[in-house]
């Protein structure tokens, strides 16, 4: 069993249990345009605000993209196993 990581992001909790969760929430989702910083998930290159926001609303953390910065995404994502890569 993964284990469960906890994050605050403006001020809210997010509890991931792993890395695995983000690339199932993941699934079947078309990339947005990369503008910088993105992790590769099966073969497509995500940017890092687009995954940290997938994940926000399937916990129902109540944040957006707008509401988090990509240094936040990048921590988050690199705590769970992901390599975010630059443009």
């Amino acid at each position: 069993m993964p284990m469960s990581r906890q994050f605050t992001l403006g001020g809210r909790e997010l509890v991931v249990d792993g890395g695995e969760e983000v690339v199932t929430l993941m699934k079947g989702l078309r990339p947005k345009p990369v503008r910088r910083y993105f992790v590769d998930i099966d073969g497509a290159r995500f940017p890092v605000k687009q995954v940290l926001e997938r994940l926000m609303e399937a916990k129902e953390v109540g944040l957006y993209a707008a509401d988090v910065t990509s240094r936040d995404a990048n921590r988050v994502l690199r705590t769970l196993g992901f390599q975010v890569k630059v443009v």
